[in-house]
This record gives C-alpha cells, structure tokens and sequence, in this order.
C-alpha cells in the first residue's frame, strides 16, 4: 500500500512540475510550487514509514566512518546555525565500516536536529568516534552529546517508539524510531543517556569490517 501510494504521488509531483514550467500567471506558479514541495514531503515520508516497516532497500558500502563525519562538517554547521559549538574528537585511526551512506546521513541529520532543539538558546554537541569490545566483537563506537535540556525517564524509555513526541503537531513521532531501525539494519545498536538539565548523548554502536576485507 505505501509503494501504490508512493506511485501516486510521483505521478502528482510529475504533473504539477511540467505544468509549472507552462504557465506564467503569479498565483498558479506557486500553487504548482505549493503542490510540488508538499509531494516532495509525502515522498519522504513514505520512505520513512519503509524504513520503519523492513521493506527499505540499501546500498551498503564499505566506508571510513571518520572520514564520512568529517565530510559532513560543513552540513552539521550549517544545520546547527551559529549558536551551537560542535566539537569533533574522532578516533586515531580509521574505523572500517559497512553501511549506506545516505541512510548515515539520516541517522546524523536526525541527531544533530534533535540535540539543535534541545538547546534553543545554544551549546555544544560533541561529536566522538572510538574503537571498542563488546562480548569480544570489535564495533565502531559514535557518540553524539549535547548539553541541552535532557530527558526524564519516562521520555526516555519511549523516544524510539513509533509515533510518540514531545513535539506535540511539530513532531511526527518517526525521526528516533527511524534511526533505531536504520542502525538495527546495520547490525549495530544504540544507547542513550541522558538527564534533566544535563543533556544527552546517543551511542551507536556499528560493527568493524575485518581487517583483512
């Protein structure tokens, strides 16, 4: 059903772009446009709600997980606006992963947009890359901090659940459940810490390519 509906609105988003480029009345050009940019919208949220339901398709690639965060420096600040510091402290050397770099990117917008808000009148987000063991499996530890309002616990037993905000009609209730799956598909996982007053930080876990591949 969501790929007949994603269909759908393709076909609306095709039409509503030729006609754009055919008219030159003020008022029709951006009601096309209004039209365009809420298709756009729907678009994206069927991909989300694939990705929330397993039927989302990846493009897995061996990557430098370092050197991806690093790539996206200038995205991040440019997300964060002016009054939030981000603080970069990535491992020494690389850290070989497995994964589709678009959906990271996912991942890392919805992180970055979440610890923004927490902070509305500035801060800092740390951004920390590490190598450890876990159960004598090696994994790629990624830990996104912030110093804004944190979470109670109840808030933070929820916040991967489908649907649940504390965005009120802001929130669609799908960013974090979003990026739990992501990882989850990744054979990895995440953690998270947080305290009223005292921030929060997201720890995700991403399993290292062998040495030898």
């Amino acid at each position: 059903m969501v790929h007949r509906f994603k269909d759908l609105i393709n076909v609306i988003h095709g039409f509503a772009s030729i006609a754009q480029s055919k008219v030159s009345n003020d008022f029709t050009k951006n009601a096309l446009d209004q039209i365009i940019n809420a298709s756009k919208r729907a678009i994206y949220l069927t991909k989300e709600i694939l990705t929330l339901t397993g039927e989302r398709k990846y493009e897995m690639k061996d990557s430098d997980l370092n050197k991806i965060i690093l790539s996206m420096k200038t995205t991040i600040q440019a997300l964060v606006g002016e009054n939030i510091k981000v603080i970069y402290d990535l491992f020494k050397d690389s850290l070989k992963v497995n994964l589709d770099i678009r959906a990271f990117d996912e991942i890392m917008t919805n992180l970055i947009l979440n610890a923004k808000e927490a902070m509305p009148e500035g801060g800092i987000i740390k951004i920390k890359t590490e190598k450890i063991s876990v159960q004598e499996k090696q994994y790629a530890l990624l830990s996104l901090s912030d110093t804004g309002a944190g979470m109670n616990e109840e808030t933070k037993q929820r916040i991967f659940e489908p649907f649940f905000t504390t965005k009120g009609t802001k929130g669609t209730g799908l960013g974090l459940p979003i990026v739990y799956r992501i990882i989850n598909d990744h054979k990895g996982y995440i953690e998270v810490e947080s305290e009223l007053g005292k921030g929060t930080t997201f720890k995700i876990y991403l399993p290292i390519i062998d040495n030898g591949l």
